[in-house]
């Protein structure tokens, strides 16, 4: 068995690899051949624990996360966890992943797939919502599929923006604006990512300040958590989610649909518009929420190039 902790795992995951890897998995699931049993969520106090198997003719895996939002605090990652995969033939475990890392730079490829199919080629400024770990791989991998030259981040955490700020500069490159309010960040932008795990929308309900910008909510995945107004449901006008089943878990579509902002017919799955385009010339939403397919493949990827480079340790099990 080999594993690969997050070191490694974020150093195998280069963007211009994970990002066709997320497309194979958004047309995989519309073709259907997968077996993927609905994640279960186990409640304990504020602190939730996932588990997300997933099984392809040539690739089963099951991921374990935690959800502990107080961790940051604690100077710890809000998500940690495993991936395990297992040979398909026989069952044995051949590979342990940190979960943690994996679902950071999936995420991260998923976001960048959505930004590939519902902007446009030349935008070069974003928005983001969110100072936490996967902010700053949205914009990592953002920064892959468009010529990102500016990045405004706003977080209500005192220190949380500027601190992301230095990091964008000194890792990636890029200019980045510390913002004092969510509009200031938006109505400089073209492309707005939403990362954090809010139970009311983080954006102003003006349709003036949405209207005809790019937005990737990456954050919500309960029924009670929202990120976005009803002013972006007024101007969509489609929405793009990974799977149906967003439809129901998250607030950012169950709350829009029962109370009319849209109807069903305007939500599509990603991998519909990956043969059939969206028009990227008005507002658009691209609104994930994940699933264990994107990371079982993620996962099988980044297995086989340690492999191939002698990457990781291997143990005897």
């Amino acid at each position: 068995m080999l594993l690969l902790n997050a070191k490694e795992v974020h150093a195998l995951a280069r963007p211009e690899e994970l990002v066709p890897v997320m497309e194979e998995a958004a047309r995989l699931y519309e073709a259907g051949d997968f077996i993927m049993p609905d994640r279960m969520g186990v409640p304990q106090g504020e602190n939730t624990y996932l588990y997300m198997p997933c099984f392809t003719p040539s690739v089963h895996g099951t991921k374990f996360l935690a959800l502990f939002p107080q961790n940051p605090g604690r100077g710890l990652a809000r998500i940690q966890g495993m991936m395990l995969l297992g040979d398909p033939e026989t069952g044995q475990t051949v590979g342990l992943l940190d979960g943690g890392a994996l679902t950071a730079c999936r995420t991260g490829a998923v976001g960048a797939v959505g930004i590939l199919h519902t902007t446009p080629p030349q935008a070069s400024t974003l928005a983001l919502i969110g100072a936490g770990v996967q902010g700053f791989h949205q914009c990592l991998f953002a920064a892959r599929v468009r010529p990102i030259r500016t990045v405004f981040v706003y977080d209500p955490r005192p220190g949380a923006a500027a601190a992301l700020c230095r990091r964008l500069e000194e890792e990636l490159g890029l200019e980045a604006v510390a913002c004092a309010g969510a509009a200031q960040a938006v109505e400089r932008a073209e492309i707005v990512v939403t990362a954090t795990a809010s139970r009311e929308p983080v954006l102003p309900d003006d349709r003036e300040l949405v209207r005809g910008r790019h937005f990737i909510g990456i954050g919500s995945y309960k029924p009670f958590m929202r990120e976005f107004p009803r002013a972006v449901f007024q101007e969509v006008r489609e929405v793009l989610v990974d799977v149906e089943f967003a439809k129901e878990e998250t607030g950012d579509l169950a709350v829009p649909l029962e109370e009319g902002w849209i109807t069903p017919g305007q939500v599509r799955t990603l991998g519909k518009a990956l043969s059939a385009p969206l028009d990227c010339s008005g507002t658009t939403l691209y609104k994930s929420v994940g699933m264990a397919l994107f990371d079982v493949l993620a996962a099988d990827h980044l297995l086989r190039k340690a492999q191939a480079l002698g990457a990781g340790v291997s143990v005897e099990w």
